[in-house]
């Protein structure tokens, strides 16, 4: 576009005209970009809606056993973590051990 600026830069009103005439080519892209936002807000404001109405309805029993079991997946991959880090350590020391010269 700057091109185009730069070679109708002795006309009058050519730096708006060549300007709305390049955005305008742009326009079907805001378009879509703004009923894609659209269609997403009103999904997440339908989930939110279904979400509250599990946790506070007959489906409250269902959110609480997944939350829970979301807090056991998380603690048993803090344990995984841990051991990992544990085997690493010891992997580390009985290499240094056998690098080392006994005396």
């Amino acid at each position: 576009m700057s091109h185009l600026l730069l070679i109708n830069h002795r006309s009058a009103n050519a730096e708006q005209t060549v300007f709305a005439a390049e955005l305008e080519k742009f326009r079907p892209y805001q378009q879509r970009l703004a009923a894609t936002v659209s269609h997403q807000e009103m999904t997440l404001e339908e989930v939110s809606r279904i979400w509250k109405a599990l946790k506070n309805g007959r489906g409250k029993t269902w959110v609480k056993k997944a939350e829970a079991l979301e807090k056991r997946r998380v603690n048993l991959m803090g344990r995984f973590i841990q051991a990992r880090e544990t085997w690493v350590q010891v992997r580390e020391g009985v290499t240094y051990a056998r690098s080392t010269p006994t005396t």
